[in-house]
């Protein structure tokens, strides 16, 4: 093994799959984002889900704020749709069970 493969061995060992259904989902990803923005000049993310999420039901002063109040609906519809997504995906192709070597510590 070289120097220049061993990046490749421990890529392989991280996806013994392959790696072609995680770039589909990406580029179907980046393509729904591109989308929003370019229809809407919305920049699409769910980084602020749980915030804006909370909006609906908390009074603390920081989810009170206005770009939450303005935005938590399509980021909840954007959520739902990636979420949708993984499971028509998973309905579609009978991919049940997903499974991790991950030990269950290390998932906390």
């Amino acid at each position: 093994m070289t120097p220049t493969t061993l990046p490749l061995v421990a890529l392989a060992e991280l996806f013994p799959r392959g790696i072609a259904r995680y770039a589909a989902g990406g580029l179907l990803v980046v393509l729904v984002v591109a989308v929003i923005y370019l229809g809407t000049g919305i920049i699409a993310g769910a980084s602020t889900f749980l915030e804006s999420t909370l909006s609906y039901v908390s009074t603390v002063p920081r989810f009170d704020r206005a770009k939450y109040l303005a935005s938590r609906d399509w980021r909840v519809v954007f959520t739902l749709g990636i979420v949708g997504g993984a499971a028509t995906y998973a309905l579609a192709f009978g991919e049940f069970g997903w499974t991790t070597e991950v030990q269950p510590w290390r998932l906390l």
